[in-house]
């Protein structure tokens, strides 16, 4: 129920706030299997993650979750080829 809301909830603001000023034209894109692998990625992650509070507290699933980023930095190196750099590990 909290997944399907957020998402809903952010689907219609995004689309009051682009639909208007670019039409249909924002929902173009070159790469529609990237972008529903993406999406699909993205309820997955909200999937995981409210079905992991049922299994463990609140303050651990948070801690993982906040690990997201430092994961996919760490793994785009070996995986991507990608060179990360001083800057970018003291962003993550």
């Amino acid at each position: 129920m909290v997944v399907w809301a957020r998402y809903v909830v952010h689907t219609l603001l995004m689309a009051g706030i682009f639909l208007p000023q670019s039409g249909l034209r924002v929902l173009r894109t070159k790469k529609p299997l990237w972008q529903l692998a993406r999406a699909l990625c993205l309820l997955g992650t909200s999937l995981f993650f409210t079905t992991a509070l049922r299994y463990i507290p609140l303050a651990e699933a948070t801690a993982v979750n906040f690990l997201a980023p430092v994961l996919v930095t760490a793994l785009s190196v070996p995986l991507l080829k990608e060179r990360v750099t001083r800057g970018q590990w003291i962003a993550v």
